[in-house]
């Protein structure tokens, strides 16, 4: 045979054979195609099964932490209602809790106490965009807590310094000063007042409250003193306070150093609020609370009326804009949000100090005894 008819013959031999190849091939090809088609559909239907449960147990999260933020942070209406019923739970932060000194400012959003992860961008498949678009709105909406209590902690920020109207910066004080008096022990939390005399006698309700420091004579100085500065005893008071815990304090290191024991906290803390001092106003005691306050346990609230009246060595600022507060922590960290503020008004104030001063308060060293009547 020639090589043309050669060939002819070999492809009419094996014809039969290429065509149960491609038959075959074809079939599997449909079978793979069907049974990909099921595994994705599977793969969809247990990828939004998963999602589904992820959302159920995710709503569960936040709600309880929602609950659990609002149990340890109350707001000013349950502070007042345990003042007057004499709650076992007034003066439950001590110096060894987390939440020691730690003052409620408001309401706002904060973020989740859980993680929660997504697949990455450039992992995802383009038959999955429908799953993947849901995962990220869940991402979003449980990745923050709405209308939960906004904090700040004096032993981590230090000072704090407070922008607004006078008006509005008394309020916010007060609101301070009631979180302040309910959650903590008189003997391990003290307060008092320093500025203007002028503004001092809108401070006379809170003469009353059993926290009020007796270790400055701030009550009086509104009475004796004029100006526009604060009364020069008090100041001199206050240094020799800072000096006292100053020496305290190294004598505590010493005794670190030869191992004779361990360092004692300060008691009580001291919170002075600073009523819109001039920025021009200096004194040894103002220079020394703000180098070494924090290691004193003496620390200042400062009301300005504008943020760059607010000392530099504070360590977060609160700023009122329009209905809202930003409150700013410095540092690398960092941490800013905003929230609707707490407001005590005067005659919530004055009820307050009633209530609490109608109460026996320990004055043993066990202070682990609820108050009584």
């Amino acid at each position: 045979l020639s090589g043309q008819n050669s060939s002819m013959l070999s492809y009419l031999i094996f014809m039969p054979l290429m065509l149960v190849t491609y038959i075959v091939s074809g079939v599997t090809y449909w079978l793979a195609k069907r049974n990909y088609k099921t595994q994705v559909e599977k793969a969809h239907f247990d990828y939004g099964t998963a999602l589904k449960k992820s959302e159920e147990g995710l709503v569960a999260l936040q709600k309880r932490q929602h609950r659990l933020l609002r149990e340890l942070n109350p707001d000013l209406t349950e502070c007042l209602q345990r003042a007057q019923q004499q709650d076992t739970r007034l003066g439950e932060r001590r110096p060894e809790d987390d939440d020691f000194l730690s003052l409620r400012l408001g309401t706002g959003t904060v973020a989740a106490s859980i993680t929660i992860k997504v697949p990455e961008r450039n992992a995802r498949h383009v038959e999955f965009e429908k799953e993947f678009n849901f995962a990220d709105r869940l991402l979003e909406a449980y990745s923050k807590v709405n209308d939960s209590p906004i904090t700040t902690r004096l032993t981590r920020s230090g000072h704090i310094g407070i922008a607004a109207k006078r008006s509005e910066a008394l309020g916010f004080a007060r609101a301070a000063l009631c979180q302040l008096t309910t959650h903590h022990w008189p003997l391990e939390v003290q307060f008092a007042v320093i500025g203007k005399p002028a503004y001092l006698a809108e401070w006379t309700w809170s003469h009353k409250l059993p926290h009020a420091t007796a270790t400055l004579s701030w009550q009086k100085s509104g009475v004796a003193s004029t100006g526009e500065t604060p009364a020069a005893k008090v100041m001199t008071e206050l240094e020799a306070e800072l000096r006292r815990r100053e020496q305290t304090v190294e004598a505590q290191k010493l005794m670190q150093a030869d191992k004779q024991g361990g360092r004692q906290p300060l008691l009580p803390c001291i919170v002075i609020i600073f009523d819109y001092l001039s920025p021009d106003y200096t004194h040894p005691a103002l220079s020394l609370l703000m180098e070494k306050g924090s290691e004193l346990n003496v620390y200042g609230i400062f009301l300005t009326d504008k943020p760059q009246s607010i000392p530099s060595e504070c360590g977060a600022t609160i700023e009122s804009q329009g209905n809202h507060l930003i409150y700013k922590e410095t540092g690398p960290a960092g941490y800013k949000v905003e929230c609707a503020p707490d407001n005590l008004d005067s005659k919530q104030s004055e009820l307050l100090a009633r209530f609490l001063a109608a109460i026996t308060w320990p004055s043993a060293n066990d202070l682990s005894q609820p108050p009584g009547e």
